[in-house]
């Protein structure tokens, strides 16, 4: 039986290690030793710990419900989640902007700007996130089928672990293609105009876009770094 009210012990460890290693990576940008450089670049996987984390507890609460009622409310689910997520968000938010001690810079881009910057970074964060949260949620439900013998009564029935994994890696399959897919035609893009506007955002100079160009079936014939100070891709 899951129990929601159960404390994880393990994870405190876990969380602590993610946070540290998010420090060292900031830390880098700051006079440091140089046996830093060793642990700062691995800060990325203090940010992942913490979202691998979050699906944990949260598909944990989920099963839970639906042992007890034998059904989810996705409307409470996502109520719930606003009320704990926003208000600490908006909260920083508005230091933020009217606490000028937490500038970065004299003058704060517009907030159209702001917003168009999250928009085009979308795409990359749900690259980067959808498989992990999939295996994840893969991972707890067979774990929960485990625990409940579902699998035993699967097998029981004829049903063999083949057929039951059939499912599962025909949906990785058309989930890889379809990333694939994103990857190519949408996400590249979408990542040189998020690069475009957060130097902007940050009063740096645009950076160059490096050009692989190819003729006649040749492999890369040139390959050409143009700086952007035209205000567009230039291609």
């Amino acid at each position: 039986m899951i129990k929601t009210d159960k404390k994880f012990t393990g994870l405190d460890h876990l969380r602590a290690l993610a946070i540290s290693l998010v420090f060292l990576f900031h830390y880098s940008f700051y006079q440091h030793p140089a046996w830093m450089e060793r642990f700062s670049g691995f800060g990325w996987c203090g940010v992942d710990l913490f979202f691998v984390l979050s699906g944990f507890l949260i598909s944990n609460q989920l099963f839970a419900e639906w042992q007890n009622k034998h059904q989810v409310s996705l409307p409470v689910f996502y109520l719930k989640r606003a009320f704990r997520i926003l208000p600490p968000y908006f909260f920083v938010l508005l230091i933020y902007i009217f606490v000028p001690a937490f500038h970065e810079r004299e003058k704060l881009a517009p907030l159209w700007k702001m917003f168009t910057y999250l928009f085009f970074l979308t795409p990359q964060l749900i690259y980067d996130l959808l498989p992990p949260s999939i295996l994840v949620a893969v991972l707890a439900a067979f774990g929960v089928m485990s625990k409940q013998n579902e699998i035993t009564a699967f097998k029981a029935c004829g049903v063999s672990l083949y057929r039951l994994a059939a499912p599962i890696l025909i949906g990785s399959i058309l989930l890889s293609g379809g990333l694939f897919a994103f990857d190519f035609y949408y996400v590249a893009g979408a990542n040189r105009k998020q690069d475009k506007l957060r130097d902007e955002i940050k009063g740096r100079a645009t950076q160059g876009v490096t050009l692989f160009r190819m003729e006649d079936g040749e492999r890369v014939v040139s390959v050409e770094r143009i700086a952007d100070s035209s205000g567009g891709d230039e291609e």
